[in-house]
């Protein structure tokens, strides 16, 4: 291949007549303008002009693509300008006669059930809503949201998957035979038809045609036929049986049938080029998951009253396991008649009696706080300190508060943050509490109700004296005069970002009472003494401003850019928490509308979106508990209102949590390409690349890269690898590298080479012990190693065969050189597979360790990721009955599993989760193909003491989900990468992927092989995690080191 400057093109040809064949070889007839053009884009093409789009940003503009001539000498110099750079893109128009030397592929012989989805792309149907959630939008008077109105997960076009209304329907019948006669459409994109019929012949006699599709798996220039023989029934997976030997591909007859072979190939190309010239690429209609982790809460039993006067008690957990509670307006005590000065009369004693030396009745006792809620006796009561603002300690097991010795009972201080009556001037009052290691935060407001100054106060002494911090920005109509800090768990010890979070609006209860909306600010924790704590530095903090075009939040130091949080809003002070068992920041409000409904609203971020997760009977200022929370529940605080008294009252909300909805620990900031590691020129800079593969190992193109560890090198395991470039070896492409780097500074790849070989790169072999043959394995096309395992020895490798129908491993003890074939894994769930090892036998088995587990991923009927586990000493002794499949497993609340079922048959083995599959946008999308496409990664990574699993979607984005465990229970997934979005640079479309007009990275790109790299991961200073993992891009055909910065949530 050769470099020609961009605009460089032969001179405009006239396009293919399908009737009368090509007018000029190599150049294909694309459906464009006019009535070559699907009617469906046609109309969208006439509607568009109507409203003034441009022309040439319509569907169905002219797409004809002109190449300069293939070439295969080596890569000129630059001479300047644009250079338009070698891609796979440019290979797709000139391949007749190079696949017409191709072979007819014979493979196993079985009849596959008849897929419903035809090769077609057909809704599924509707999940109902929430119905707890769509009640309380309705109680509400708004209108539900539009996730609710349409189902939990909407309608959405794909796979038929376990939502399909029609899985397990009759294939339809074949569209009517004929030249002239279109392919049939669904959901107004055109089908392309098999082989063979298109042209009006006929498959061979006693044969089934299977349908024709683009291959190899992870390049669109590579077509192959598979052809069935009616009279050969196909084996399942496994040994071959006793007696029969292995075929070798290599040894069938390659002659005769070359021209009708051929035609048939060019045919498919036509097929193939015709669908993807024909319509810009498809929007995205890829379901997201559900985050709503809680479908619903309510408030479980009755209220348990705890005797101490006060009302807002907000409280806080601190990291010697104290539970420690702010009041307002009361005395916090039982058993007292409230005053200002015990020791002398003051407005409360004026109202007393005393009717026994140091006891006292209230001459009014309907009118007394502490009488009209628990009564006041006869003989009287002592009197005790009133304060605008104190804590006290809670001590006991919730409910059951234990009470304490002493006259001041569990009170810690009073008339915080003065500590004299200087409280009383503006009427301070607390908005929240926040323990964090030995030191206390206060968050404070003045005056009561409508506030006009929000301020922070400390203590270093557990409580008992207070330091306010002077200088507040938080004045007037700020939206932080009352600042409800989110509290994370003992000692603020959930937390694992570095952050105090905290909600704030600006008026405790305003007058009238109206709807708030609610901001979001935070502040980076320290350590030390006041002078160098960075949360009493007003000037630290940050404030949310809404997302970015990603979706990442931004921040902003100027209170003033503080953008309102989606979906929540308050009319009184309330709090907030995060909750470990759902995985979601909560925060209750008391007062949501005038009639006394309170609100439990939930998020997977504390920047949200938020939803409602359950509208409850409140009417008062609530505050949430963090201590005893529990995996579906959690106490929390209301006083003097909703018909609870004005006092301490705890009361406990149960949640339904969604186990199958619980949001990933990690959620993404911001994704970045690092390097290209193949080749000698970088696709987006013209610039040469660190690694040099082209020049050291003449390896310009490939793609995949699945990393594994073995002998203390990092291994990786590439794809087809240069086709058709000097040397290649059509049955024998892939190729093996590895590094010795801990670092991404000192990765520097090595790849193996052969000396002998056409290329001198190393091509892996794969032998067959039973049969003897010392090569009996395609490894062509499509056939591509896949995962790899290390036992200090052996080197375990998992290959696709058959065009991905069907999965192998063998075993190295050379370090890649050569492998041995031991079984065959799977053909329906585990085609596509990552392997890992753990110690302990999983759930359900029993046995010595260690174990390999296999997480696999299918054909279009099994896309979704599974599990298998084999004792690593089968695997060994490549005995596959040692292979047994995940069939279904139970958890329980905390996560842990409570049952799983492990059966021998692949075919029952159950998901672990789903992938989110959808029509990509090239032209792979386009073609009627066998397998899920996911490239699932499972791999446990030390650093973050987490599994991670990384897959594509619809290859559109790149999806992240976590897991305690690897057989789960595995969190929602979320959004790692999406090149269409912009992460300081601009989208990745157009740079370094394909964006199907940028000349120098040919077609249109997708996105595959998201393999994460454990050894590289580190933590960062400021709380986040760096991610490093590779990306196989497509067009252009190669493989980028990405970087992700991602938070813990």
């Amino acid at each position: 291949m050769g470099l020609g400057m961009v605009g460089d093109r032969p001179p405009r040809r006239r396009l293919r007549d399908r009737r009368r064949g090509p007018r000029h070889p190599g150049v294909l007839r694309s459906r464009v303008g006019g009535s070559r053009c699907p009617r469906h884009l046609r109309t969208r093409r006439r509607d568009q002009l109507a409203v003034g789009a441009p022309a040439h940003r319509l569907p169905c503009r002219d797409q004809r693509r002109r190449h300069p001539p293939l070439r295969s000498d080596p890569l000129p110099p630059p001479l300047g300008g644009a250079l338009a750079l070698p891609t796979r893109h440019g290979l797709v128009l000139r391949r007749d006669r190079r696949l017409a030397r191709r072979r007819v592929r014979r493979l196993p012989t079985r009849r596959r059930a008849a897929r419903p989805h035809g090769g077609g792309r057909r809704p599924l149907r509707r999940r109902g809503a929430v119905r707890s959630l769509a009640a309380a939008s309705t109680r509400s008077g708004a209108a539900a949201p539009a996730s609710l109105r349409h189902g939990v997960h909407g309608r959405r076009r794909g796979h038929a998957g376990p939502l399909s209304p029609r899985r397990g329907a009759r294939r339809p019948s074949a569209p009517r035979r004929g030249p002239h006669r279109r392919g049939r459409r669904r959901h107004g994109r055109p089908r392309v038809p098999v082989a063979g019929r298109r042209l009006g012949r006929s498959p061979p006699a006693g044969a089934r045609l299977r349908g024709a599709g683009l291959l190899p798996r992870h390049r669109p220039d590579r077509l192959r036929l598979a052809v069935d023989r009616g009279d050969e029934p196909r084996r399942r997976a496994g040994p071959p049986s006793p007696g029969t030997a292995a075929p070798n591909p290599r040894s069938r007859d390659r002659r005769g049938g070359g021209d009708r072979m051929s035609r048939i190939v060019a045919a498919v190309l036509v097929a193939a080029v015709l669908v993807a010239a024909c319509s810009a690429p498809p929007e995205s209609v890829v379901e997201e998951p559900s985050s709503r982790a809680i479908r619903g809460a309510r408030i479980d039993g009755d209220y348990v009253s705890v005797p101490w006067v006060g009302d807002i008690w907000t409280t806080t957990w601190t990291g010697d396991g104290t539970l420690l509670a702010a009041f307002g307006d009361g005395t916090g005590m039982a058993d007292c008649l409230p005053t200002l000065l015990v020791d002398e009369p003051d407005e409360f004693d004026t109202a007393y009696d005393e009717v026994a030396p140091g006891r006292y009745v209230p001459r009014d006792p309907a009118s007394n706080e502490y009488c009209e809620v628990f009564g006041c006796p006869e003989e009287g009561l002592p009197l005790c300190p009133y304060t605008p603002v104190g804590i006290v300690r809670v001590d006991g097991e919730l409910p059951d508060v234990a009470p304490c010795a002493g006259p001041d009972q569990c009170v810690i201080s009073r008339h915080v943050p003065y500590g004299d009556l200087r409280v009383y001037e503006a009427s301070d009052k607390p908005s929240s509490l926040l323990a964090v290691g030995d030191r206390l935060y206060a968050a404070m407001h003045a005056p009561p109700g409508e506030a006009e100054v929000g301020y922070l106060a400390y203590s270093d002494d557990g409580g008992a004296t207070w330091e306010k911090v002077e200088g507040s920005p938080w004045v007037g109509d700020s939206p932080f005069t009352v600042l409800m800090f989110v509290q994370m768990g003992r000692g603020h010890g959930t937390n694992r970002d570095g952050y105090v979070y905290a909600l704030g609006i600006g008026d405790e209860l305003g007058t009238p009472a109206e709807s708030q909306r609610v901001h979001l600010a935070r502040v980076r924790r320290g350590e030390g003494g006041a002078a160098a704590d960075p949360v009493l530095d007003y000037g630290n903090w940050e404030y949310f401003a809404g997302l970015t075009d990603a979706g990442v939040p931004s921040w902003s130091g100027d209170p003033g850019d503080a953008a309102p949080l989606e979906g929540l809003e308050t009319i009184a002070q309330g709090a907030a928490m995060y909750h470990p068992g759902s995985r979601q920041y909560l925060f209750l409000s008391g007062f949501t509308r005038l009639d006394g409904t309170g609100t439990l609203y939930a998020a997977d971020s504390p920047w949200g979106p938020w939803y409602v997760a359950a509208e409850l009977p409140a009417g008062f200022i609530a505050g949430v508990v963090a201590k005893d929370a529990t995996d579906d529940a959690f106490w929390f605080t209301a006083a003097g209102g909703g018909g609870v008294g004005y006092n301490l009252n705890l009361g406990r909300i149960r949640l339904d949590v969604d186990a199958s909805a619980l949001p990933s620990a990690l959620v993404a900031l911001h994704t970045e390409k690092v390097e290209q590691l193949i080749g000698d020129l970088d696709f987006e800079t013209l610039e040469p690349t660190r690694q040099q593969t082209g020049s050291r190992f003449n390896v310009e193109f490939t793609d995949l890269g699945a990393p594994f560890e073995f002998g203390g090198r990092l291994w990786f395991l590439f794809g087809d690898t240069d086709p058709e470039a000097p040397g290649w070896d059509e049955f024998h492409d892939d190729t093996i590298a590895f590094t010795e780097g801990r670092s991404v500074e000192e990765l520097r790849l090595e790849f193996l080479t052969d000396p002998a070989a056409g290329r001198g790169v190393h091509n892996p072999r794969i032998s067959c012990p039973e049969t003897g043959d010392p090569d009996c394995v395609d490894l062509g096309a499509v056939n591509v190693p896949v995962a790899g395992l290390g036992d200090g020895e052996t080197m375990f490798v998992w290959f696709t065969q058959d065009v991905a129908e069907r999965s192998l491993v063998a075993r190295s003890d050379d370090e890649g050189r050569t492998f041995t074939k031991l079984y065959d894994v799977g053909d329906t769930h585990f085609i596509d597979v990552q392997a890992a090892r753990v110690s302990e036998p999983p759930p359900g088995l029993v046995g010595e360790g260690p174990w390999v587990l296999l997480f696999g991923s299918g054909d279009r009927e099994h896309a979704d990721v599974y599990l298998a586990a084999t004792p690593l000493e089968a695997l060994r002794r490549g005995d596959r009955d040692g292979l047994v499949f995940l069939s279904g497993i139970e958890y329980a609340r905390d996560g842990s599993v409570v049952a799983a079922s492990w059966s021998s048959e692949e075919a029952d083995a159950a998901p672990l989760f789903r992938i989110e599959h959808g029509p990509g946008p090239g032209i792979m999308s386009e073609v009627p193909h066998g397998w899920g496409f996911g490239e699932p990664l499972v791999v446990y990574d030390p650093t973050l003491d987490l599994w991670l699993a990384t897959y594509n979607s619809a290859r559109r984005t790149i999806r992240l989900r976590t897991a305690e465990a690897p057989w789960g229970p595995w969190s929602a997934s979320t959004l790692l990468f999406d090149p269409a979005a912009d992460y300081g640079r601009g989208p990745a479309y157009g740079r370094y992927v394909g964006d199907g007009a940028t000349d120098r990275l040919g077609g249109q790109g997708e996105l595959y092989g998201p393999y994460v790299i454990p050894r590289f991961t580190r933590l960062g200073g400021d709380g986040t995690v760096e991610l490093f993992w590779l990306l196989s891009t497509w067009q252009p055909y190669t493989v980028v080191l990405m970087r992700s910065v991602l938070t813990w949530r």
